[in-house]
């Protein structure tokens, strides 16, 4: 089996084991078979990867944000071979042969240097994927002495991740327990080895949380002579503690049992005694109480008055506890197994004692039962119990513990105070984990209008967008809100949309254009040729230029064309007219001389075929002169034999001024001049 391994600047986020009959797509959208980190540049569908017939893993750019990189080299689409590599922005995917392995944190040498104390978030769908053991027994935990007091793993009850970075000999240790729905499981984090923790988006954080509710850096936990606070670092949406909110930058101090609410996110935070736990684990349930029969005015309480019954599901009473109460009794399960033996030990004193005894007897129980109080203080005892009572019937649970913790500094504990104070302890929290909820709805609907009416605002302006930089300006405030909110990304993947059809509408003018010049070049080039004299080329390429600019950029210049290729050719063909109609008339007139160097000179400034008639014109007139020379050199040689040389050179003299120089009797005339 093949696994592809992502990491993000040089730190392995993902192993995902490979199917070969499985196209895996990935990006930013959760619907992909990989879903990547948001980071800018990653689209919804960014990369696909997939093997062919031949068993080769090929990989495709799916993107115009960014170019694929295969082994250093930018291109669309490639082969990856076992051990290759592919980047995408400060994503690097590793294709590898093996079943991914989860590393599990084991302690340290003494040698060893301690590893890096910074805890790693893992999401729902890599808890997923690793491969965890299965919850043990208390039993198994008692054969079996771990070797790290917290190992990783999986509670099959509440489904909550436990994620330990280092093991520690100390007894007490803080953990965040981070919960973001009912059906995502929980990641628990061990607080060790540092003073301050920083929780947040950012990698670079101590506690990385992927959720785009928290800021990069959204708050800190400190510690400082055991005590530990909690510093809000001016998030986004801000943090609030129990049902306060935290003003950014300021410290304060958290308990064990708090709980930390960024918007839809809740942390607890609790501080543990590993080993008492451990004590109390061999410990087994505590034993049901005997119901304690109805006293007539016990403790000081009218007979007309009746107390609303307590909550069933506390410590000695058997029964299942609802979902939502689960959290309250595992964070505070330690007190609550003393409670309830305490409760059950006073249940079972009450059950034994049953009986109708005198009002005396009554008194001297109860003086008994208050451990030796005075009048005067049994009586506020009773009085604040019956307020306590009436309290808590009125659902005015914290005035409730108030009152109890009253008459907890008379006494350790009187009639059912300990039970009434948990019964007050568990309905306000309850009482307060409803507000939370309603706030925590109230600020989700506030913060989704408020993204409604950003995203509506900018939707109105968007025509108004010139660069994308001013509408990211104008969606800034709900980006900071919910930076993968479905509607800023609609706005954003139109204006992109948008941009790119702009950006291809340019090439294409681009390219037009360029069209449209090469064509228009060759106008340029008829007009040069005609200006350097080279007439019959010049109306070529005029000819040509017409013939393919048939556009309407070039409608003009066409035109334009059309008239000088007219006056060109008219041009050419009067002057062509007038020098041949010249040579003709001078060979008509019997000049043949004259007719010669006229038709010469015509033939060379006719561009052929056009200098044919004048050719010919001017070897008819060569001819008549030679017919016209012969007789006059016959007359010169007849001269020259009889020895009358002066008369025959008078005849040579006249050959040549009459013939012209490519005449056979001009060059033999010639010739006898020199001779003599």
């Amino acid at each position: 089996m093949l696994t592809l391994i992502i990491k993000h600047k040089g730190k392995i986020i993902q192993k995902v084991p490979l199917q070969e009959d499985v196209e895996y797509v990935i990006g930013r959208g959760k619907d992909n078979n990989i879903v990547l980190p948001e980071q800018p540049g990653i689209s919804r569908k960014h990369l696909s990867l997939s093997i062919t017939e031949d068993n080769q893993w090929v990989v495709k750019n799916l993107s115009q944000a960014c170019e694929l990189n295969i082994e250093g080299e930018q291109t669309e689409e490639g082969i990856i071979s076992i051990g290759g590599t592919f980047q995408v922005q400060n994503f690097e995917f590793i294709l590898q042969k093996g079943k991914p392995v989860e590393t599990r944190q084991q302690q340290p040498e003494a040698n060893t240097p301690k590893s890096d104390p910074k805890l790693i978030y893992k999401t729902e769908s890599q808890l997923k994927k690793m491969d965890l053991p299965e919850a043990k027994t208390e039993v198994d935990q008692k054969e079996e002495e771990p070797s790290d007091p917290m190992p990783v793993a999986v509670s099959s009850e509440d489904k909550t991740r436990i994620v330990d970075i280092q093991s520690s000999e100390q007894q007490l240790s803080a953990y965040l327990k981070i919960a973001y729905d009912e059906n995502t499981p929980r990641d628990i984090f061990k607080l060790e080895e540092q003073d301050a923790w920083t929780l947040g988006r950012d990698e670079e954080a101590d506690i990385v949380v992927d959720n785009p509710n928290i800021s990069r850096e959204h708050f800190k936990i400190i510690k400082e002579n055991g005590q530990y606070y909690i510093k809000d670092l001016k998030s986004s949406n801000g943090t609030i503690l129990n049902d306060k909110d935290l003003s950014p930058g300021k410290k304060y101090p958290i308990q064990s049992g708090d709980v930390i609410y960024i918007m839809d996110v809740e942390i607890d935070f609790e501080i543990k005694n590993l080993s008492l736990e451990k004590e109390l684990a061999g410990l087994g349930p505590p034993p049901p109480p005997a119901p304690v029969p109805a006293q007539a005015n016990q403790g000081g309480v009218p007979v007309s008055y009746m107390p609303p019954p307590l909550p069933a599901n506390l410590p000695g009473v058997i029964m299942e506890a609802p979902e939502e109460s689960l959290s309250f009794f595992q964070k505070n399960k330690k007190r609550l197994i003393i409670y309830g033996s305490v409760c059950a030990a006073i249940a079972c004193f009450a059950f034994f004692n049953t009986g109708k005894k005198a009002p005396e007897e009554n008194e001297a129980q109860t003086t008994e039962m208050a451990g030796g109080l005075t009048p005067e203080q049994l009586q506020i005892v009773k009085d604040t119990y019956q307020v306590a009572q009436q309290l808590y019937s009125q659902g005015k649970f914290e005035y409730c513990k108030s009152e109890i913790k009253k008459i907890h500094k008379y006494t350790d504990s009187y009639q059912e105070s300990k039970k009434l104070e948990i019964a007050c302890a568990q309905a306000a929290e309850n009482q307060r984990r409803q507000h939370d909820l309603e706030r925590k709805k109230q600020k989700a609907a506030e913060t989704e209008k408020f993204i409604q009416e950003v995203t509506d605002k900018c939707r109105e302006k968007f025509d108004t967008f010139k660069f994308k930089y001013e509408l990211i300006s104008c969606l800034n405030p709900a980006i900071e809100l919910s930076p993968a909110d479905s509607r800023i990304h609609s706005l954003t993947e139109k204006f992109d949309a948008i941009e790119m059809e702009k950006a291809d509408k340019a090439e294409r003018r681009a390219q037009r254009k360029k069209f449209i010049s090469s064509i228009a070049s060759k106008y340029n080039y008829a007009k040069s040729l005609y200006t350097k004299g080279k007439t019959l080329q010049a109306i070529a390429a005029y000819q040509k230029f017409i013939s393919i600019s048939n556009h309407k950029e070039l409608k003009e210049k066409r035109e334009l064309a059309r008239r000088e290729l007219a006056h060109i050719k008219k041009t050419f063909n009067d002057r062509n007219n007038r020098m041949h109609s010249k040579c003709s008339n001078e060979f008509n007139a019997s000049q043949f001389q004259t007719a010669y160097y006229t038709c010469e000179k015509a033939a060379k400034q006719i561009p052929e075929p056009h200098n044919k008639p004048a050719i010919n014109l001017m070897t008819k007139s060569r001819q008549k002169l030679e017919t016209k020379m012969k007789p006059l050199y016959e007359e010169a040689s007849l001269n020259e034999s009889v020895g009358n040389v002066n008369v025959a050179q008078e005849y040579w003299r006249k050959i040549l001024e009459e013939d012209v120089k490519t005449g056979i009797y001009y060059k033999r005339a010639q010739e006898k001049l020199n001779k003599y």
